[in-house]
């Protein structure tokens, strides 16, 4: 299937380098060759979501520690009409609700492997594509 070069996705993962590589490998072969801007510092994604674009870019977050996500949440006004991919630290129920807080589409945590993030990434991507 085609792939519409415009779309473009913000990736923040500030935390665990290991978990970023792996979940950021695993969105570029499920979405290859859409261009992934990745965000490795709160204020270069904070940037990247002011940076004014020509469609709205599918947002990627993972949040490997609680104190992570707190951090996020700051930044609630600029992922709230966001289509938001959210992968969270863990399944506790203060977790869960704090990051439903943001509207996610889909919602995740570092316990899984990431092919759902994989799956569901790939079908937004492919859903902007028009023939």
């Amino acid at each position: 299937m085609p792939v519409n070069e415009r779309i473009k996705v913000i990736y923040y993962s500030g935390g665990s380098v290991f978990e970023a590589e792996r979940l950021k490998k695993i969105m570029e072969m499920a979405i290859s060759p859409v261009n992934i801007a990745v965000c490795r510092s709160l204020e270069s994604f904070a940037r990247q979501l002011r940076h004014p674009v020509e469609e709205s870019p599918i947002v990627v977050v993972l949040t490997a520690v609680r104190d992570e996500l707190s951090n996020i949440l700051l930044l609630k006004d600029l992922l709230l009409d966001r289509r938001l991919i959210l992968v969270l630290p863990d399944d506790d129920p203060e977790t869960l609700s704090q990051g439903h807080t943001l509207r996610p589409r889909f919602v995740s945590t570092l316990a899984g492997n990431y092919n759902d993030v994989a799956v569901v990434l790939e079908r937004m991507v492919n859903h902007d594509v028009k023939p």
